[in-house]
């Protein structure tokens, strides 16, 4: 297979640390449509290896680093959570430790020591942004992580949306940074709503050919600069759109322009997630199973989560789409060389309309607690209550 072998260098980075998985699954217990209970193994390794001796793990496998939380209430939705998500997750991370570890994963996948000359190059290029990476954003990184998704109807091969928030200490800096990232970048577009500045960028045909970069060796190259790069079996790498903005203490970033701008234009206007009954529903039964000082929580309502990747099999375009799923499975089953449309393995014409099947899609969640040697997970799926 073409390219790095990504297993050997996870397991080289310290991930083979974890061991193994397994649990238990039960089905309609009486509280709910499915349960389960699961641990993910993973044991402190040696650390004859490690840069700093109290580290549990070594090389790269010490980014994961999820600290439970001090108090119950700590993962609670917070008062901007939209109340019609399809899914809400939040959870504590190092974000800082887990950017400064990830050297060595870096520049395993580069073959090459680069991580540090990249964030040079940005900030020292006289044609660069001049952005000191790590005092104008990864020092100013909380350590709480919270992902929203919904799906936008009619379905087509963009409506799953999805939406990461990361707390920020200095909200004011990342917002500068953010200016002088994207001011004069061709593919970013700056956008103000109700006062709020909104980076778009887009990898639209010619922008993207006329602002590709490729790294060789210690810092960016011009593609004409490294034409013998086209040669390499590899296609040169190109970036998803996304928008960005700092808004509430928070960097947020999104697959979709027009999430963020919803998100913006209903604050104040909506009770929040934590008032909705499907949320209080899932809590409860969270709680009744052991959630309490937790580094993960897991809300999702499945009758719209499922409803886009179930569409669009009905119209055999899931591996055309642009949803979560869809680029997992064309990752894991395509057979053809990269770049090569996938065909979609079943025939999904024939299945039923999704508003019959929907009503057996109800509420569910997880929760996660770190452990000495790995994660316990406990999670359930409740069933839907008619309206």
């Amino acid at each position: 297979k073409r390219g790095n072998d990504m297993v050997k260098i996870l397991r080289d980075q310290g991930f083979s640390a974890i061991q193994g998985l397994g649990g238990y699954v039960f089905f309609a217990t009486g509280n709910e449509e499915v349960l389960h209970r699961t641990f993910i193994y993973a044991p402190a390794t040696s650390n004859k290896d490690s840069e700093r001796a109290k580290d549990k793990y070594h090389l790269a496998m010490r980014m994961l680093d999820f600290p439970n939380s001090t108090a119950p209430t700590d993962l609670d939705p917070q008062k901007w959570a939209l109340p019609d998500v399809a899914s809400y997750l939040t959870f504590n991370m190092k974000l800082k430790d887990a950017f400064n570890l990830s050297e060595s994963l870096v520049n395993a996948i580069a073959g090459d020591e680069v991580f540090y000359e990249i964030w040079l190059n940005l900030e020292n290029d006289v044609n660069g942004p001049k952005i000191n990476i790590r005092k104008e954003l990864v020092d100013l990184l909380g350590e709480r992580v919270t992902i929203l998704s919904d799906v936008k109807v009619p379905i087509d091969l963009k409506s799953e949306r999805l939406m990461a928030l990361i707390e920020v200490k200095r909200p004011d800096l990342v917002a500068k940074a953010l200016e002088k990232a994207f001011a004069h970048d061709p593919a970013a577009k700056k956008k103000v709503i109700n006062g709020q500045v909104i980076w778009e960028l887009t990898q639209e045909e010619g922008i993207a050919e006329d602002t590709e970069l490729m790294i060789e060796g210690a810092g960016f190259v011009s593609k004409e600069e490294g034409e013998e790069a086209e040669a390499e079996d590899e296609p040169p790498a190109v970036l998803p759109n996304m928008a960005l903005t700092v808004f509430d203490g928070h960097l947020i970033v999104s697959t979709h322009v027009d999430f963020i701008t919803e998100f913006i234009e209903r604050q104040g206007k909506h009770t929040g997630l934590a008032a909705e009954p499907d949320f209080i529903r899932v809590n409860t039964a969270r709680q009744r199973l052991g959630s309490n000082l937790d580094s993960f929580r897991f809300f999702t309502r499945t009758d719209e989560s499922y409803r886009a990747t179930y569409e669009l099999v009905k119209q055999n375009k899931l591996p055309q789409s642009e949803t979560m799923l869809a680029r997992v499975l064309n990752s894991l089953l395509s057979e053809k060389e990269e770049g090569a449309l996938r065909k979609q393995a079943i025939d999904g014409s024939k299945l039923p309309k999704f508003e019959d099947v929907s009503k057996y899609f109800g509420p569910g969640g997880f929760y996660v607690q770190s452990e000495r040697d790995g994660w316990f997970i406990v999670g359930c799926l409740l069933k839907k209550e008619a309206k």
